[in-house]
Parts: structure tokens; sequence; C-alpha cells
């Protein structure tokens, strides 16, 4: 279906290859109905490198390998998951079969995830949705692109980075319709996705739910590093960032186009600091794939309860650890739902006058 909304505007025909072209990336569709490769097959797969072989991929002002040049290779699956050895690093069967269980738990989850491509090494999926406006004109809301392994992840300003295995890498599409812009400005689709990931990661299963998962707001996630150590007061606890948001925004035939990329330290082995080291003992297993599927349920039930009737809150006052804002949600009615939220307003450190006051004696 999806394929066939590209026909008309972005698919050629070139010796017998369906070339999806992007402004900035040339993609070569391929069907595969079944679920193993042969030689062949991996053998086409393999970029032309022909007449430049051994030659250095050029560097853009950033000093990042300019890939672009280089044709992307998209295989749909229509009939078929693809088989564990074709993608070992990400199951698709665990992934739908998650995506299913935490839909019937989201009342209003019913359509992110859906749709998923999947890359293994990848530039940045965020970039490769952005860099290609024609491409993503035609993606619905809650398409979803993961990866396994970022070679050029993107974070605030001009920061590049390699994101290696063991990572939750993905951006995902958000169509707001700009007649909502008035009442619900697109700027609070980051501000209620990063509340609705932090949500998931404490709601993912058994032994998750103590887990001290905060907000530096708007946009990075941090969790106490002495989660295992409820006997020490908030205000002596250290915490570690373990995950970032970044959306960027742009416009389509009355829509904004929102690509929301997400990056969470899910698994990843030491020196990192990962969701892994904060679990107790007896904590349900930690995977990659579920967690993808959680967070996506999660963000979609509160995206669109946002565009149906917009969150309403009430201030409570300020917390006694960090001085952030503590809100409550109401309903309809203006009666607190007993759902609570603490939100910084600005970007400093959670202590921002620590080492900076000391009491007089």
């Amino acid at each position: 279906e999806l394929l066939r909304a590209w026909q008309d505007d972005v698919i050629d025909r070139e010796n017998g290859q369906d070339l999806l072209r992007g402004e900035n990336d040339t993609f070569r569709v391929r069907s595969k109905e079944r679920g193993s490769w042969n030689l062949k097959d991996l053998r086409e797969a393999l970029p032309d490198t022909g007449a430049a072989a051994g030659a250095a991929p050029e560097l853009d002002a950033h000093g990042v390998p300019d890939y672009k040049s280089v044709t992307k290779d998209i295989v749909a699956h229509e009939k078929q998951l693809p088989d564990e050895k074709l993608t070992p690093r990400f199951h698709h069967k665990l992934f739908y079969s998650s995506l299913q269980q935490f839909q019937t738990i989201e009342s209003d989850a019913r359509e992110w995830g859906n749709t998923l491509l999947y890359g293994d090494v990848v530039t940045s999926t965020n970039v490769l949705l952005e860099k290609n406006p024609k491409l993503i004109a035609k993606l619905p809301s809650g398409f979803t692109f993961a990866a396994s392994t970022q070679l050029a992840g993107r974070g605030r300003g001009t920061n590049v980075w390699v994101a290696p295995p063991g990572s939750l890498l993905f951006s995902v599409i958000i169509n707001h319709p700009a007649n909502l812009a008035a009442s619900r400005p697109v700027v609070f689709v980051q501000y209620i996705a990063a509340i609705a990931a932090v949500e998931a990661i404490r709601s993912y299963g058994r032994g998750y739910e103590n887990l001290q998962v905060k907000l530096k707001w708007p946009n990075d996630i941090f969790c106490s590093q002495d989660a295992l150590d409820p006997s020490k007061p908030a205000s002596e606890k250290s915490y570690a960032k373990i995950g970032g948001i970044l959306s960027q925004c742009g416009y389509y035939d009355g829509n904004y186009q929102i690509i929301l990329g997400i990056g969470i330290n899910a698994v990843n082995p030491r020196p990192t600091t990962s969701i892994s080291d904060m679990l107790g003992e007896g904590a349900a297993p930690l995977r990659l794939e579920t967690l993808l599927a959680r967070i996506l349920t999660r963000i979609e039930a509160e995206i669109t309860l946002e565009a149906e009737a917009g969150t309403r809150a009430r201030v409570l006052g300020i917390t006694r650890d960090w001085g952030m804002l503590r809100v409550e949600e109401t309903d309809r009615d203006g009666r607190g739902t007993g759902r609570l939220w603490s939100l910084q307003s600005d970007e400093n450190s959670f202590d921002y006058w620590k080492g900076l006051v000391r009491r007089r004696d």
C-alpha cells in the first residue's frame, strides 16, 4: 500500500529495478516474500564498488562521511515477517507480538508501529527521513524507522555521534493537522512524547515501576543510579543520562509533519549507563523490540488524547527535591485523575545550585 502511494511521484523504473528517488538519497526497492537469502540475493544487495573501490568517502561540513551517493536497499516483506537470520539483532516476531499485547492495554493505540522500516546499520534514522521530504510526505502517522547502529546519530545543534548496538534507536512520523496549531501548538507534541516515553519505561513490566526515571526538560531522559537503594534521600541521589529526544518539523498538504527521534541506552555494555544497569533482581528481561512497542503505544495513546480533546492539567506546586513544577492531569470536569508529573521548565541541571550555595555557619 505504501509502495503504491509512492508509485506516481518518486518511484522510477531503471534497468529492471524500482528506484525510490528522494531529494537526498536513492533507495532500491526489492520484494522478498520468503524469509531467507541465497548467495545471489546477497551479492545483488551489495553496493557496486567497481570504479570507486578503495576510495575514501567524501566528508560533509561536520566531518561525517557523505553516504548519500550510495544506493540503499529496501526489502519489502508484504506477506510474512523477515527471518531472524536476516535481521539477527532485531526480531520482528517479538516486536509485533509485543505491539499487539500493548495495543490491548492502550485503548487509543491502534496504528503506530504497524508499518516498520528496519535497518541494521544506518547513518541516522532522523536524517534519512528529514532529508527526503518527498518520501515522508506519503508516510502515515506512526510510521516507524528503527536501527541497531547509527553511524551519524543526530543531537541538538550539530552534535553527531556513533550509536552502537544495545541502544534503542528509532524515529516515528507524526502528522499534526495545521488547523489544530492554534489550540494545540505543534511544540507540545515533543513535550507529550517525552512524558509518554518515561511512562512507557516505567510500565514496561515487572520491576520497572520503581525505576526513578525523570526528564531533564524538555528532551533528555535521566535515571537514578541509586535506584536499587531506596534508603538514600532524594537530594543525595545521582542521575545519569540514558536517552534523548529530537524532533524536527516540516509542513506538507495541511499538516505539520514531525519526525520524532528517540535514542535510549537500553542494554548497552559498560561503561555506558543503561536501563539494564538499574534493574533489580526478578525484573522482567529487557528486550529492545518489546521496549520499542511499549514506547510507541504509550506515545500514540497520549498524542491521540491530545489531538481529540487536549490534555488538561493543574499546577499543584513545586517538588521538594529539585524544585520542579508539579502538575496533575484533570478530567473534563476539572477533577484530578491522580496522574502526576514533575516538569522542569528550562535546561538547567537537576541541581543548579549544587556546589555554589552553602549554609553560613
